[in-house]
Parts: structure tokens; C-alpha cells; sequence
């Protein structure tokens, strides 16, 4: 879901935390700005209360006007499949009802908004869970 322009990217951390990497489409477009909070060797609260608020803004947007931008998560609570299967019982075998329950979690979660970049930046506050990632796609007309 990543373009193949890549693009610099400011602020996070090289350790343990929030970090992030963004690319641009080749038609100039959309931006696409992945996030993830991870900490090696597993020991983290993957919970919310793991979670460490993002302020992210982008700035030098290829477009102007109007933008759509739609977030797409995978963390503790969202396109987990894992988590409902422990949440089930952990069953060896899955019934029909089993199956579709975790074909239901693992579903990606994308929410979608309009967005009115100032001076070709934009920015949102959201929290981002430990082991969790957030594809944000800001798309112009």
C-alpha cells in the first residue's frame, strides 16, 4: 500500500518507540505515511494503555485544495485475528462460526475523512498502540 517514491521523514526514534517512514505516488497524488510504535523481545503492554500519542504533520504536500485521507490500523484491537482466537478459547479445530468470527477480526480497519491542509502541511494527533502500525493515505484532487 506503500508508493515507491520514498520520502524523508523527521522525528521518531532508531530505538524502541514510534517511528515512521512515508512515500509519494508517481502520479503525485497521495502520500502515504506509515507509523509503528515497536519494542523489541515481546515485553510490552500491547494494550491502549501501551499506547504513545503521534503528532504527525506533513508537510509539502505535491497537491493543493481539499485532501481525503484515510488511516488503516493493525494493532491489539484492530485486523486481529490472533487476539479473537485467544479471546475464543484458542480452539485447535475452529467451527464454521469460529472461522468467520476470525475472518471478521482479521479484516483491515480503514477510516476515512476530508482534511484542509494549510500552506501545503497538514497535521493529526492520534494514539499509536505498541506493536501496532497506521498506513495514512492523504490523497488530493
Amino acid at each position: 500500500m506503500l508508493s515507491d517514491q520514498k520520502l524523508g521523514v523527521t522525528g521518531g526514534t532508531t530505538a524502541d518507540g514510534v517511528g515512521a517512514m512515508a512515500t509519494r505516488s508517481a502520479d503525485g497524488k497521495t502520500v502515504q505515511v506509515l507509523v509503528y510504535n515497536h519494542v523489541d523481545g515481546g515485553q510490552a503492554d500491547s494494550t491502549s494503555a501501551g499506547a504513545s500519542v503521534v503528532s504527525l504533520t506533513v508537510n509539502n504536500l505535491p497537491f493543493t485544495g481539499p485532501a481525503r485521507v484515510r488511516r488503516t490500523l493493525v494493532d491489539h484491537d484492530h485486523a486481529n485475528a490472533y487476539r479473537k482466537w485467544l479471546d475464543i478459547g484458542q480452539p485447535p479445530k475452529p467451527n464454521q462460526a469460529q472461522w468467520v468470527a476470525l475472518r471478521d477480526a482479521a479484516e483491515l480497519c480503514t477510516y476515512e475523512s476530508t482534511a484542509q491542509p494549510s500552506a501545503g502541511s497538514w497535521t493529526i494527533t492520534f494514539p499509536q498502540n505498541i506493536y501496532g502500525v497506521t498506513l495514512i493515505e492523504i490523497s488530493g484532487g
